[in-house]
């Protein structure tokens, strides 16, 4: 079930729950534009762990850059 969703400077999200045998999940999608393309991320947790994976892929989408003039992009972990 869709529970969020917004538009940040750098990304468009989603977030959804959802039960698998009983248990509560959390997931994330984040489509980061990147020039002419687009790079979707994706977490997911049981839900008692998705504030530290939240945390994570907001790291991750941060560390996104284009990597070459061809349009590879990579991710870079900076401070």
């Amino acid at each position: 079930m869709l529970v969020d969703s917004g538009v940040t400077d750098r990304t468009v999200w989603t977030e959804l729950v959802y039960v698998v045998d009983g248990r509560r999940w959390w997931q994330r999608h984040e489509w980061v534009p990147l020039h002419e393309q687009v790079v979707l991320t994706t977490a997911q947790a049981p839900h008692e762990d998705a504030p530290s994976l939240r945390q994570a892929l907001a790291t991750v989408v941060a560390g996104l850059r284009p990597r070459r003039s061809d349009g590879e992009v990579a991710f870079a972990l900076t401070r």
